[in-house]
């Protein structure tokens, strides 16, 4: 069965790259431009998985976890952030927040995160291809 995938990003160029790099995995993927329309697509798809920016319009990654919890009993998630932003514990303790990546980030490890999360990943191929280096095409940042 295909894994459905919901990526958040108010940039539209990373929603992109990250829906792209998905969906050659193999993965179904929505893709969302703020948190209020993520939330929306979520409850009427009911993804396996979350990829949500932090800082969003109408609704930031910390909220749409938080309401996701409440109504689907929550969505394993990769939080993305800008780099020097700091996220207090406290906020996300209870949600289910996997990983939180720092931006830039590397596409194909984030490919990896979500797939060693949904269980699909052979573990010497994900550490193997989180050791490669990246070319500059592969960096997502803002």
């Amino acid at each position: 069965m295909t894994k459905k995938v919901l990526v958040v990003d108010d940039e539209v160029s990373i929603a992109n790259v990250v829906a792209i790099k998905l969906r050659r995995a193999g993965f179904e993927v929505i893709v969302a431009l703020d948190g209020q329309e993520a939330y929306e697509q979520a409850l009427a798809s009911r993804p396996d998985f979350l990829i949500t920016d932090l800082q969003m319009p109408r609704l930031n990654g910390i909220g749409l976890c938080s309401r996701l919890t409440e109504e689907l009993g929550g969505i394993p998630t990769i939080l993305l952030t800008a780099k020097g932003f700091e996220i207090d514990r406290l906020e996300i303790a209870g949600l289910p927040i996997r990983r939180i990546m720092t931006k830039p980030f590397s596409p194909r490890e984030l490919l990896a995160q979500v797939q060693e999360a949904l269980g699909l990943a052979d573990p010497a191929h994900s550490a193997s291809e989180i050791g490669r280096p990246t070319s500059d095409k592969e960096i997502c940042g803002e």
